[in-house]
């Protein structure tokens, strides 16, 4: 995990080349997870919406009766 967070396009490809295949899926998994937090972090991963559910919904008004 360690090796897949630190290694640049051209290392990760030699690093590949040493590992068998559970280890290669490992590795692009560590690789992945690793792009996906560094968008997070610079808040490229979309905005939150609200949802329609929540958008529709309507208080009800209380009866003081």
């Amino acid at each position: 995990m360690d090796s897949s967070q630190h290694a640049e396009e051209g290392d990760a490809l030699t690093q590949k080349a040493k590992l068998d295949a559970l280890e290669r899926e490992l590795f692009s998994a560590g690789q992945e997870s690793k792009r996906q937090v560094s968008a997070w972090f610079k808040r490229k991963t979309g905005q939150i919406h609200t949802a329609d559910m929540v958008s529709r919904h309507y208080k009800r008004k209380a009866s003081l009766e």
